[in-house]
């Protein structure tokens, strides 16, 4: 899940990272009350991401080229579904990236 999601975010163009990342810490705050605090934002916080270190872990390229054809809004949303799928440690991760 969590390389999908990554990939899925290297997908995006800057403008929709912002709204992603926007509606992310929405998210974030309804599942982990105060971690919204911890997310400095920034441009630093809508790289890309660097997934090398999961080299091993299969990709699902045709969900991901999919993905990034869809319109801005449908892609914010895709990625908030992902996230709501999450479990809590997985959710942590995420914070770590945008903290």
């Amino acid at each position: 899940r969590m390389v999908t999601m990554a990939e899925c975010w290297n997908a995006l163009a800057e403008d929709t990272r912002a709204m992603s990342a926007k509606r992310l810490v929405e998210l974030l705050e309804e599942s982990i009350p105060g971690a919204a605090g911890q997310v400095k934002g920034g441009q630093s916080s809508l790289r890309s991401l660097d997934t090398a270190v999961y080299r091993a872990e299969a990709r699902p390229k045709a969900l991901i080229a999919d993905f990034g054809k869809r319109a801005a809004a449908e892609q914010v949303t895709t990625l908030g579904r992902m996230f709501e799928l999450l479990d809590l440690a997985e959710k942590q991760m995420v914070v770590a990236q945008m903290a």
